[in-house]
């Protein structure tokens, strides 16, 4: 059985995927997106440093998928609390 991802679009900080099998499209959430260590520490170092925004850094990296709603929430957390770690 083979399956073909077509598209995907993201919403939030989920994956929505096309999927085909033969003449059947089916829509389904894939994945709930989560910042990996590496984009933690990429994201705080460009915030920190380079004192990029939102919007700068879905720009400098538009390959990540990030979301405007998910990047806020982490920058948020790290005004607050000083570190984008787990509590």
């Amino acid at each position: 059985m083979t399956i073909l991802f077509t598209y995907g679009t993201y919403f939030g900080n989920h994956l929505f995927a096309t999927l085909s099998h033969k003449r059947h499209n089916v829509t389904a959430l894939l994945v709930n997106m989560v910042f990996s260590d590496k984009d933690k520490i990429l994201i705080k170092n460009s915030y920190q440093l380079k004192g990029y925004n939102v919007r700068q850094l879905r720009r400098e990296f538009p390959d990540k998928g990030w979301t405007t709603t998910s990047l806020n929430r982490l920058l948020k957390k790290f005004r607050d609390m000083g570190t984008v770690d787990r509590r």
